[in-house]
Protein backbone atom coordinates (compact mmCIF):
# COMPACT_ATOMS: atom_id res chain seq x y z
CA UNK A 1 0.00 0.00 0.00
CA UNK A 2 1.37 3.50 -0.88
CA UNK A 3 1.28 6.76 -1.27
CA UNK A 4 0.86 9.31 -4.33
CA UNK A 5 3.72 9.58 -6.40
CA UNK A 6 4.03 13.43 -5.94
CA UNK A 7 4.13 12.79 -1.76
CA UNK A 8 7.47 14.56 -0.42
CA UNK A 9 9.60 12.35 1.70
CA UNK A 10 12.29 12.86 3.79
CA UNK A 11 15.29 10.81 3.77
CA UNK A 12 18.89 10.91 4.92
CA UNK A 13 20.04 12.54 1.94
CA UNK A 14 16.95 15.20 1.68
CA UNK A 15 13.59 15.57 0.66
CA UNK A 16 12.13 14.02 -2.30
CA UNK A 17 8.99 12.75 -3.96
CA UNK A 18 8.07 9.16 -3.91
CA UNK A 19 8.24 8.92 -7.44
CA UNK A 20 11.73 9.73 -7.58
CA UNK A 21 12.84 7.36 -4.59
CA UNK A 22 10.70 4.31 -6.71
CA UNK A 23 13.23 4.79 -9.67
CA UNK A 24 16.02 4.72 -6.81
CA UNK A 25 14.67 1.87 -5.56
CA UNK A 26 15.45 2.46 -1.57
CA UNK A 27 16.28 5.30 0.32
CA UNK A 28 17.36 5.38 4.19
CA UNK A 29 14.28 6.76 5.95
CA UNK A 30 12.90 7.53 9.69
CA UNK A 31 10.64 4.55 10.56
CA UNK A 32 9.59 2.25 14.02
CA UNK A 33 11.65 -0.70 14.38
CA UNK A 34 11.50 -3.04 17.29
CA UNK A 35 14.25 -1.28 19.03
CA UNK A 36 12.31 1.74 18.92
CA UNK A 37 12.59 5.05 15.87
CA UNK A 38 15.86 5.16 13.47
CA UNK A 39 16.90 5.47 10.34
CA UNK A 40 16.86 2.52 8.53
CA UNK A 41 17.57 1.95 4.68
CA UNK A 42 14.39 0.68 3.11
CA UNK A 43 13.05 -0.21 -0.42
CA UNK A 44 10.49 2.16 -2.59
CA UNK A 45 8.73 0.34 -5.14
CA UNK A 46 5.99 1.54 -7.54
CA UNK A 47 2.73 -0.62 -7.28
CA UNK A 48 0.99 0.99 -10.62
CA UNK A 49 -1.89 2.98 -10.95
CA UNK A 50 -4.12 2.85 -7.66
CA UNK A 51 -7.55 4.64 -6.63
CA UNK A 52 -6.18 7.44 -3.86
CA UNK A 53 -8.07 8.81 -1.38
CA UNK A 54 -7.33 12.52 0.19
CA UNK A 55 -6.30 12.37 4.21
CA UNK A 56 -6.06 15.90 5.99
CA UNK A 57 -4.41 16.31 9.10
CA UNK A 58 -5.49 18.47 12.06
CA UNK A 59 -2.46 21.12 11.38
CA UNK A 60 -3.30 21.93 7.87
CA UNK A 61 -1.59 19.41 6.36
CA UNK A 62 -2.08 16.49 4.08
CA UNK A 63 -1.62 13.77 1.83
CA UNK A 64 -3.30 10.72 -1.11
CA UNK A 65 -2.91 7.69 -0.35
CA UNK A 66 -4.77 4.16 -1.36
CA UNK A 67 -7.49 2.69 0.17
CA UNK A 68 -5.87 -0.11 2.12
CA UNK A 69 -2.62 2.19 3.70
CA UNK A 70 -2.47 0.97 7.03
CA UNK A 71 -2.39 4.15 9.68
CA UNK A 72 -1.16 3.76 13.50
CA UNK A 73 -4.46 5.06 15.22
CA UNK A 74 -5.02 6.41 18.96
CA UNK A 75 -8.48 5.50 20.77
CA UNK A 76 -9.50 5.35 24.12
CA UNK A 77 -6.12 4.91 25.36
CA UNK A 78 -5.00 1.81 22.75
CA UNK A 79 -2.73 1.96 19.67
CA UNK A 80 -5.03 0.27 17.10
CA UNK A 81 -4.33 -0.02 12.47
CA UNK A 82 -6.78 1.13 10.20
CA UNK A 83 -6.94 1.53 6.83
CA UNK A 84 -7.43 4.81 5.20
CA UNK A 85 -10.88 3.43 4.05
CA UNK A 86 -11.75 2.63 7.67
CA UNK A 87 -10.66 6.17 9.21
CA UNK A 88 -13.38 8.71 10.17
CA UNK A 89 -13.34 12.21 9.57
CA UNK A 90 -12.65 14.61 12.36
CA UNK A 91 -12.25 11.28 14.94
CA UNK A 92 -9.61 9.06 14.05
CA UNK A 93 -6.55 10.55 15.81
CA UNK A 94 -3.57 9.42 13.80
CA UNK A 95 0.12 8.08 15.73
CA UNK A 96 2.56 10.36 13.56
CA UNK A 97 6.30 9.59 13.49
CA UNK A 98 8.27 13.13 15.64
CA UNK A 99 11.72 13.09 13.90
CA UNK A 100 14.47 14.80 16.11
CA UNK A 101 15.47 18.19 15.19
CA UNK A 102 18.88 18.31 14.85
CA UNK A 103 21.33 21.19 16.62
CA UNK A 104 21.37 24.83 15.41
CA UNK A 105 23.99 25.72 12.93
CA UNK A 106 25.09 29.29 13.98
CA UNK A 107 26.49 30.35 10.66
CA UNK A 108 23.18 28.77 9.54
CA UNK A 109 21.06 30.97 11.40
CA UNK A 110 22.88 34.15 10.12
CA UNK A 111 22.82 33.10 6.43
CA UNK A 112 19.02 32.63 6.73
CA UNK A 113 18.82 36.16 8.49
CA UNK A 114 20.94 38.16 6.03
CA UNK A 115 18.93 36.23 3.10
CA UNK A 116 15.63 37.67 4.67
CA UNK A 117 16.55 41.57 5.81
CA UNK A 118 20.10 41.68 4.41
CA UNK A 119 21.18 43.78 1.23
CA UNK A 120 24.08 43.10 -1.33
CA UNK A 121 26.74 45.43 -1.39
CA UNK A 122 29.33 46.70 -4.09
CA UNK A 123 32.41 48.45 -2.94
CA UNK A 124 33.34 51.18 -5.38
CA UNK A 125 36.74 50.35 -5.04
CA UNK A 126 37.11 46.91 -5.98
CA UNK A 127 34.31 45.82 -7.29
CA UNK A 128 34.30 43.21 -4.64
CA UNK A 129 30.17 42.21 -3.93
CA UNK A 130 28.98 41.17 -0.01
CA UNK A 131 26.25 41.18 2.05
CA UNK A 132 25.35 43.23 5.03
CA UNK A 133 22.97 44.56 6.88
CA UNK A 134 20.99 47.44 9.32
CA UNK A 135 20.07 45.71 12.67
CA UNK A 136 16.56 47.20 14.59
CA UNK A 137 15.55 46.52 18.04
CA UNK A 138 15.97 42.71 19.06
CA UNK A 139 18.09 42.19 15.81
CA UNK A 140 21.25 43.49 18.32
CA UNK A 141 21.71 40.20 19.67
CA UNK A 142 22.72 38.71 16.25
CA UNK A 143 25.75 40.93 16.89
CA UNK A 144 28.20 38.31 18.07
CA UNK A 145 27.37 36.07 15.56
CA UNK A 146 27.71 38.18 12.68
CA UNK A 147 30.59 39.91 13.68
CA UNK A 148 32.36 36.83 13.53
CA UNK A 149 31.61 37.05 9.23
CA UNK A 150 31.84 40.86 9.28
CA UNK A 151 32.66 44.21 9.82
CA UNK A 152 30.78 45.92 12.89
CA UNK A 153 29.65 49.73 12.50
CA UNK A 154 26.82 52.46 12.79
CA UNK A 155 24.49 54.53 11.14
CA UNK A 156 23.00 57.59 11.96
CA UNK A 157 18.70 56.87 11.75
CA UNK A 158 15.53 58.61 12.66
CA UNK A 159 12.01 57.82 12.36
CA UNK A 160 10.40 59.23 9.30
CA UNK A 161 6.78 59.43 7.34
CA UNK A 162 5.35 61.02 4.44
CA UNK A 163 4.09 64.03 4.26
CA UNK A 164 2.51 65.23 1.05
CA UNK A 165 4.61 62.92 -1.23
CA UNK A 166 7.74 64.28 0.91
CA UNK A 167 9.72 61.61 3.75
CA UNK A 168 9.78 63.79 6.83
CA UNK A 169 12.01 62.95 9.68
CA UNK A 170 11.14 63.28 13.38
CA UNK A 171 12.38 62.11 16.52
CA UNK A 172 15.85 62.09 18.77
CA UNK A 173 19.08 60.73 16.10
CA UNK A 174 19.50 57.44 16.78
CA UNK A 175 22.77 55.25 16.10
CA UNK A 176 22.00 51.73 14.71
CA UNK A 177 24.11 48.71 14.70
CA UNK A 178 25.33 47.75 11.04
CA UNK A 179 27.17 44.48 10.36
CA UNK A 180 28.92 44.74 6.58
CA UNK A 181 31.67 42.62 4.46
CA UNK A 182 29.60 39.47 4.92
CA UNK A 183 29.33 36.54 2.93
CA UNK A 184 27.64 37.54 -0.89
CA UNK A 185 26.33 33.71 -0.60
CA UNK A 186 24.10 34.72 2.27
CA UNK A 187 21.72 36.39 0.06
CA UNK A 188 21.06 33.30 -1.86
CA UNK A 189 19.51 30.28 -0.62
CA UNK A 190 21.59 27.31 0.56
CA UNK A 191 22.30 24.65 -2.25
CA UNK A 192 23.25 21.34 -0.03
CA UNK A 193 23.50 22.15 3.80
CA UNK A 194 23.65 20.13 6.08
CA UNK A 195 20.41 19.42 8.25
CA UNK A 196 21.79 21.40 10.77
CA UNK A 197 22.71 24.64 8.76
CA UNK A 198 19.39 24.01 7.03
CA UNK A 199 17.45 24.20 10.57
CA UNK A 200 19.93 27.67 11.67
CA UNK A 201 18.92 28.93 8.42
CA UNK A 202 15.14 28.59 8.21
CA UNK A 203 15.28 29.55 11.78
CA UNK A 204 17.18 32.57 11.18
CA UNK A 205 14.79 33.44 8.06
CA UNK A 206 12.03 33.13 10.38
CA UNK A 207 13.23 35.88 12.42
CA UNK A 208 13.78 38.30 9.64
CA UNK A 209 10.67 36.99 7.83
CA UNK A 210 8.17 35.37 9.73
CA UNK A 211 5.38 35.48 12.40
CA UNK A 212 3.90 33.70 14.86
CA UNK A 213 0.51 32.73 15.57
CA UNK A 214 -1.02 30.41 18.14
CA UNK A 215 0.29 27.14 16.67
CA UNK A 216 2.34 28.01 13.79
CA UNK A 217 5.28 30.20 12.22
CA UNK A 218 4.55 31.53 9.44
CA UNK A 219 6.67 32.62 6.61
CA UNK A 220 5.58 35.18 3.71
CA UNK A 221 7.97 35.64 0.17
CA UNK A 222 7.11 37.26 -2.91
CA UNK A 223 9.03 34.34 -4.79
CA UNK A 224 6.97 31.06 -5.06
CA UNK A 225 10.31 29.38 -6.44
CA UNK A 226 12.09 30.70 -3.17
CA UNK A 227 9.50 29.71 -0.86
CA UNK A 228 9.33 26.27 -2.62
CA UNK A 229 13.11 25.50 -2.06
CA UNK A 230 12.83 27.17 1.82
CA UNK A 231 9.82 24.69 2.44
CA UNK A 232 12.01 21.88 1.73
CA UNK A 233 14.79 23.19 3.15
CA UNK A 234 12.36 23.24 6.65
CA UNK A 235 11.22 19.74 5.96
CA UNK A 236 14.99 18.67 5.44
CA UNK A 237 15.60 19.98 8.52
CA UNK A 238 12.91 18.18 10.47
CA UNK A 239 9.99 20.86 10.88
CA UNK A 240 7.10 19.57 10.33
CA UNK A 241 5.46 22.27 7.04
CA UNK A 242 1.84 23.05 5.69
CA UNK A 243 1.07 23.59 2.06
CA UNK A 244 2.38 27.03 0.25
CA UNK A 245 -0.72 29.19 0.34
CA UNK A 246 -1.51 32.44 -1.73
CA UNK A 247 -1.59 35.22 1.09
CA UNK A 248 -2.18 37.91 -1.51
CA UNK A 249 -1.79 38.41 -5.56
CA UNK A 250 -0.30 41.98 -5.26
CA UNK A 251 2.02 43.36 -2.96
CA UNK A 252 1.30 47.02 -1.24
CA UNK A 253 4.43 48.11 -1.09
Amino acid sequence: HCFSGETEVLTQSGVFKISELSRIGHAELYVKTYDGMCWLDCQVKSFGEQTIYPVNFGDGTSCRTTAGHRWLVSSKGKVNIRRTVDLHEGKSELLLAEVPLPEIDWTGYAAGFIYGDGNVRVSQGTGKRTSGVVLYGNDVDLLPVLRKHGNVGKIKYRKSHVVEGKQVEYGPVEYLPTVNGLPESWKQLPETPTRDYAFGFVLGLMAADGCASKSQFNIYQANLEALTQVRRLAIWSGLRCGPIRLARKFSPF
